[in-house]
């Protein structure tokens, strides 16, 4: 969205349509982004933040879970 940075530590890894599943290079998990969590108000940091979802999988774990890749709050 415009105005928000891309963390420097997420490496996209898939296009999950929409979004993306991201690597996490600090705590080396998968992180997941849907920009459909932004809404009308994507210029609210908030927003931005909360549209990133920590799985607490690794790569591995992410890599072997069937479709769809389930995010765990």
């Amino acid at each position: 969205p415009e105005g928000q940075d891309w963390p420097r530590a997420y490496f996209p890894v898939a296009d999950l349509l929409p979004g993306y599943a991201l690597y996490d290079l600090e705590s080396g998990t998968i992180v997941e982004w849907d920009p459909e969590d932004l809404g009308e108000e994507d210029d609210r940091p908030d927003l931005w933040d909360m549209s990133f979802t920590r799985t607490g999988m690794s790569l591995r774990q992410w890599l072997e879970t069937p479709e769809p890749k389930p995010s765990q709050e």
